[in-house]
């Protein structure tokens, strides 16, 4: 089973991906795995490791920015690659302390998607259902915690995916062309749409629906003769 996740900063969609596997777990225990296009801009930044301006106006490698981050932290920096969910904490931090890191993931983000538009969604997400499977053999359930683009959204749909997309009153495009972007995705591809204007348990009882019916879907495709009651709620 395969989500992708769309909204603007701020909207919840990493808390709706821990609820949604909250769910999954609960009805059947499956497994699932979180995957982001920003963690692919955060490696390829990582690679590069090119100076970011502090606020001070000194200048820092971007390997030596995170290392110091997080070890202020008190978390431990992958030497291969810093792109997993435990360093999140780090990036939120740097990107709060530190404007111009967040400038320089959408800057390297954006030429590269100028040369190639599906560079980040190739990195991401294989080609094929069974290629997804091959990749991810673990996860019974993939979550891609950020759709942004109509390529983005359209690689989760053409791997039979379902897209939500997120709302909350007061939370809107960082800038004109995240607006652009996300408005473009919409008219392109059809999406879910959740409401999250309330607890996370007014969350988790909107997706009940959704992530039952993904389910279902599933389970058709595989056994088509199966038939499988709604998942329950939890808590």
């Amino acid at each position: 089973i395969l989500y992708g996740l769309a909204g603007y900063a701020g909207v919840g969609k990493d808390t709706a991906a821990q609820e949604i596997a909250n769910i999954h777990a609960a009805n059947g225990g499956l497994r699932c795995r979180f995957v982001s296009f920003a963690a692919a801009v955060r490696r390829e930044c990582w690679d590069q490791n090119e100076s970011v301006e502090m606020p001070s106006g000194f200048t820092l490698p971007y390997r030596s920015l995170m290392a110091a981050f997080a070890l202020a932290l008190g978390i431990t920096c992958d030497p291969r690659g810093p792109w997993d969910k435990a360093l999140l904490p780090v990036y939120d931090e740097l990107k709060r302390r530190v404007p111009s890191v967040r400038e320089y993931h959408v800057r390297l983000a954006e030429s590269a998607r100028a040369v190639d538009p599906l560079c980040w969604v190739r990195r991401l997400l294989p080609s094929t259902k069974e290629a997804l499977a091959e990749a991810m053999p673990d996860a019974h359930v993939v979550i891609v915690t950020d759709v942004r683009t109509a390529d983005e959204a359209g690689a989760v749909r053409e791997l039979g995916g379902m897209l939500i997309y997120f709302a909350r009153p007061g939370v809107g495009p960082a800038n004109l062309t995240e607006n652009t972007t996300i408005e473009h995705m919409l008219d392109t591809h059809p999406a879910q749409m959740v409401l999250n204007s309330g607890t996370i348990e007014d969350l988790r009882n909107a997706l009940l629906p959704i992530v039952s019916d993904a389910t279902r879907k599933a389970l058709c495709l595989a056994v088509p003769e199966c038939r499988r009651p709604p998942v329950r709620a939890i808590g």
